[in-house]
C-alpha cells in the first residue's frame, strides 16, 4: 500500500510538472495558438492516465484546465470559469482522463488474464506429456493429483 501511495504521489507531482512544463514551453519559448496547447495537454493527460490511472489523471485534468484558463484563454492572467469555452475545455480534459484510464485498466486486466491462461496451458501441456510418457495408470493418477494441487510446474521431470 505504501508503494502504491508513493507511486501515486510521484504521479501527482509529475503530472503537475508536466502541465507546468507545457505551459512554460508554449508561453515563453514557442508562441502557439490555444488549440495546440489544448491538444498537447490532452495528449499529456492521456499518457498520464495510462501510467497512473484515473485519480492522478483527473487531478491533472483539473490542473491543466486551470493553467489553460489562466495562461491561454482571454482574459489572460485571469482565472474565470464562467465562460462556456472554459467548461468545454475542462469537460474534454476530464473525459480524456477517464476514458484513457479505463482503457488502460482494461488492457492491463486482459493481459493478466492472457498470462494466466498461458500458464494454465503450459501446465496442461506438461501433464499431457506425462500422460503420453507413462504406461503406468497409478503414476498417471499421481500426476493428475499433482496437476490439481499445482505441483506440476518447472521443467520436465
Amino acid at each position: 500500500m505504501q508503494r502504491f501511495l508513493a507511486g501515486r504521489a510521484v504521479g501527482f507531482a509529475l503530472s503537475a510538472s508536466i502541465v507546468a512544463g507545457i505551459a512554460f514551453l508554449y508561453r515563453q519559448v514557442l508562441l502557439v495558438n490555444q488549440t495546440t496547447v489544448a491538444l498537447t495537454l490532452l495528449l499529456a493527460i492521456l499518457a498520464v492516465s495510462a501510467v497512473w490511472g484515473m485519480v492522478v489523471s483527473v487531478f491533472m485534468s483539473v490542473v491543466a484546465m486551470l493553467v489553460f484558463n489562466y495562461a491561454f484563454l482571454p482574459p489572460v492572467g485571469n482565472l474565470t470559469i464562467a465562460d462556456p469555452q472554459n467548461w468545454v475545455a475542462l469537460g474534454a480534459f476530464l473525459v480524456t482522463s477517464i476514458v484513457g484510464s479505463q482503457l488502460s485498466a482494461r488492457i492491463r486486466k486482459e493481459a493478466d488474464e492472457a498470462h494466466s491462461r498461458r500458464r494454465e496451458i503450459e501446465r496442461l501441456y506438461k501433464f499431457s506429456q506425462k500422460l503420453l510418457g507413462e504406461g503406468n495408470v497409478i503414476h498417471v493418477d499421481e500426476c493428475n493429483s499433482k496437476l490439481h494441487r499445482g505441483e506440476l510446474r518447472g521443467g520436465r521431470s
